[in-house]
């Protein structure tokens, strides 16, 4: 549940900042401030429950190297959206 409120925030974020830009409030500072705040509660909050998770299956998981797999996935996606 933890990550899945990241499958739901990420496209309300987006809606919300088509809906502002529309409005000519895109580039408001507390706007910003508050998506900025938004978004990073909610990757922070999946992050954590991802490693929760991890820590409670480690000992069925743990020969498929699931930690390898995911940096091998996550690295590539985070430099090609900076």
């Amino acid at each position: 549940q933890g990550t899945l409120q990241f499958v739901v925030v990420k496209p309300v974020v987006g809606c919300t900042s088509l809906l502002v830009l529309g409005l000519d409030l895109y580039y408001d500072e507390t706007y910003q401030y508050l998506m900025l705040t938004v978004y990073n509660i909610s990757y922070t909050l999946a992050l954590y429950y991802l490693l929760y998770f991890y820590l409670a299956t480690k000992e069925v998981v743990g020969r498929f190297n699931p930690v390898l797999k995911f940096g091998a996935v996550k690295i590539p996606c985070t430099i090609s959206a900076t």
